[in-house]
Order: structure tokens, then C-alpha cells, then sequence
């Protein structure tokens, strides 16, 4: 049996999404490389209590052999050349120029021939298969103060299907601005002026406008961490920090907008897509 290692780096969509629409994948067992980045500032283990997944390091990286390696929509050595520039970390490029990467189309979870199987990409795979990724989902095991974070935030926000959930995408989305979700809950409000929202945003700038501007129909997490610029003279991109603290939080938005009518979000983003099919659970 092949060992199949998930090379994961970007952020938390990026990380989950490649693995949940793999079916089966939790009882066949899979590894991680999970590095600390920017982009995600903490261990898998900080958040997930799933103990059956073994973490792969950067060094050990090196020391696979008999490898078969699946990069991006491209293949080739571009990917990891891409992580090496990026994150700093040359393992995956100097493992692949040994064995050269094929395109994540040619992937196939039931005919791993090789000892180990490396997939690097930060999406879904593979034609999306939406009852694989809720399934899925539910075997990743939050520990117990995230676990415990979800239910209270849920009831103190009375979340539920009736509200509609709204994810804005902002800080490395340079081109997004908060008068497009202006716009979206004055159109809900034109149909239902007692209409609820629940707004989730990677900016809490944006969370607080959205408040002050409908305080009396848009719900956001007063107490929340968020990711900030490692460099407060530069834009977002390619320079947001995400500490643990607002990795958890992520991770809690995730939940909870599922559990709302969402409908508005950026279809470009990882974070979102995954929602969206979330909420069919």
C-alpha cells in the first residue's frame, strides 16, 4: 500500500480542500506535510485531534523514496518552485527535480502503485463530490476548547438556517471591496427588512462596518483573532500573517457559517467554496 502524503502550505481552505473529496481517504490513512507559514502559523495537531494522521517533516521529506509526485494543474517543477520562492522551504523542489512531478489531473487515489505518493495542490480533486467533502469533514476532530468554542458562539448568536450567511473575503483579495456586501444585504433587506445575517470576514475592519452600518440585522463574533500584515507598509498579498489563535477562528467561521443559509462569498476563494458545501450537511 502506497503512502499517501498531502503537501499542504497555503491557507486553511487550501489545506482541508484537497483532502476531503477523496473518498475514503480517513480509513485508507494519509500523511501530512504541514509546514508553518505566513499564511498558517501553527502545527495540524494545535487544532485537529486526529492522531492517526502522521506528520511528515521537512526533512523526512527528503528521505522518501520510490516516489510518485502529483503538483498543480501543470505539473512539472513549477509549484514547488513557487513554495521554495514563497515560504522559503526548497525540500519538495529539490524531491522533485529526483522525481518529476506529473499534473494533479493524472491522480488517482485507487491505483497508487509507488512505496509513497506525494499530492501537492490547494484545492479539491478531482470532479467535486459533495457528499464525499461533508462526509469527510465530519471525521476531522477539532479539539475540545474549538469544539467548545462552536457551541457557545452558536448559541449565543442563536445561529440557524433562517440567517443568511455571508463570507467577505478581503485582506489578499485586493480587488474585493465591502460595498459589494453593502450592496447584497440592502437587496435581502428590500424583500425582508427583518432579515438576519451572519457576516464573516478575514478583515475585522469589515466585520465592525457591517455591524455599524445594520446593527440591528447582521450578526458578527465581537471576540475574534484575525490574521494581519507581517509588513504594515505593504499590501495583503503575499503578506498576511495567520496566527493559531486565528486559525481556530477560521476554522469556527467555517462551522458556523455552515450552519446559516449561506449564499454570498467569493467564488475564488477556498475558504468559501467549501462552505458553500458545507452547508448542505
Amino acid at each position: 500500500m502506497s503512502n499517501l502524503i498531502f503537501y499542504t502550505s497555503g491557507g486553511l481552505g487550501n489545506r482541508l480542500n484537497p483532502i476531503l473529496n477523496i473518498k475514503n481517504v480517513f480509513e485508507a490513512g494519509f500523511s501530512l506535510v504541514w509546514p508553518k507559514t505566513m499564511r498558517l502559523n501553527c502545527d495540524f495537531h494545535d487544532v485537529f485531534d486526529n492522531d492517526e494522521i502522521k506528520i511528515i517533516s521537512q526533512e523526512e521529506l527528503l528521505e522518501l523514496d520510490d516516489v510518485d509526485n502529483y503538483h498543480g494543474t501543470g505539473g512539472g517543477l513549477a509549484a514547488a518552485q513557487h513554495e521554495s520562492n514563497l515560504n522559503g522551504l526548497n525540500n519538495l523542489f529539490r524531491l522533485s527535480q529526483k522525481y518529476h512531478p506529473k499534473t494533479i489531473g493524472q491522480f488517482n487515489s485507487n491505483h497508487l502503485t509507488h512505496k509513497n505518493t506525494i499530492v501537492f495542490f490547494n484545492n479539491f480533486i478531482g470532479e467535486v463530490n459533495h457528499k464525499t467533502i461533508i462526509e469527510n469533514f465530519k471525521k476531522l476532530k477539532p479539539n475540545k476548547q474549538i469544539s467548545e468554542r462552536i457551541k457557545r458562539v452558536t448559541n449565543e448568536l442563536g445561529i440557524n438556517k433562517s440567517i443568511i450567511g455571508i463570507h467577505g473575503r478581503a485582506t489578499d483579495f485586493v480587488n474585493e471591496r465591502i460595498d459589494k456586501y453593502y450592496n447584497i444585504v440592502d437587496s435581502e433587506l428590500k424583500t425582508n427588512k427583518d432579515q438576519i445575517f451572519l457576516f464573516c470576514s478575514d478583515d475585522p475592519q469589515w466585520e465592525k462596518l457591517m455591524k455599524i452600518r445594520y446593527p440591528k440585522n447582521v450578526l458578527i463574533r465581537e471576540v475574534k483573532d484575525n490574521v494581519y500584515k507581517a509588513n504594515n507598509d505593504m499590501p495583503y498579498n503575499n503578506n498576511v500573517m495567520t496566527p493559531l489563535e486565528a486559525v481556530i477562528d477560521g476554522y469556527v467561521d467555517i462551522v458556523l457559517l455552515s450552519k446559516t443559509n449561506f449564499k454570498y462569498f467569493n467564488a475564488h476563494s477556498t475558504f468559501g467554496s467549501l462552505v458553500n458545501i458545507l452547508q448542505n450537511g
